[in-house]
């Protein structure tokens, strides 16, 4: 008899977090006001360790509109920043984290007024496979 094949774990294509920071703090979890999203980052962390394939991570932080452009840019940054610190203090390798970026509140999203809270998020996603 062979031995129980153990579920493949499927790494969801992309995850978003929406943290709410204390003002002017980046850091995660320290910093994170709704401790239920930093859950949310352990689980997509736990089941891209779990692949036998080497995941590469990009993650990308959004902002509302309230603000300058130049503002929610850096913001944004600051956001993506303190998640992929984040991921990689919780063992990911730091090469298979690729640089975060900033989309600031260039990509809103249409179901949301652009000043809602829900526009300030974290897209963690997949890139590809080594």
């Amino acid at each position: 008899n062979l031995p129980p094949c153990a579920a493949k774990v499927v790494v969801a294509e992309e995850v978003t977090v929406r943290l709410n920071f204390e003002f002017d703090k980046y850091e995660v979890p320290t910093y994170v006001v709704n401790k239920e999203e930093i859950a949310r980052i352990d689980d997509y962390i736990r089941d891209i360790q779990a692949t036998p394939e080497t995941e590469t991570v990009t993650v990308v932080g959004h902002t509302d509109a309230v603000g300058s452009d130049a503002y929610n840019m850096a913001l944004g940054q600051r956001r993506a920043d303190a998640v992929r610190n984040y991921i990689i203090t919780q063992g990911y390798p730091a090469q298979h984290v690729a640089p975060a970026e900033s989309r600031g509140e260039r990509e809103l999203l249409a179901d949301y007024p652009p000043d809602s809270v829900q526009q300030r998020r974290v897209v963690m996603h997949k890139t590809d496979v080594l």
